[in-house]
């Protein structure tokens, strides 16, 4: 009977709709984060010195242009 008045009433636990969602969406970023890098890393050194990066910076800039956050 709980099972059926859960269902019901839309409080059916969705915990692992939420958590397969949240798997695809990272899956996305590492993507979207590799294919920056791969991107950035195409760069020759003097468009890297135009935009006021040095090669060692990559890794970093990409993290932040995807992820909106500096790794540390």
């Amino acid at each position: 009977m709980a099972y059926l008045e859960t269902t019901l009433t839309g409080t059916s636990n969705t915990g692992w709709i939420d958590r397969i969602i949240a798997r695809l969406g990272r899956g996305v970023k590492a993507a979207q984060y590799g294919k920056m890098l791969q991107a950035m890393n195409t760069l020759s050194d003097e468009q890297l010195k135009q935009i006021g990066l040095q090669r060692s910076e990559i890794p970093h800039h990409a993290h932040l242009a995807i992820y909106g956050t500096a790794n540390e």
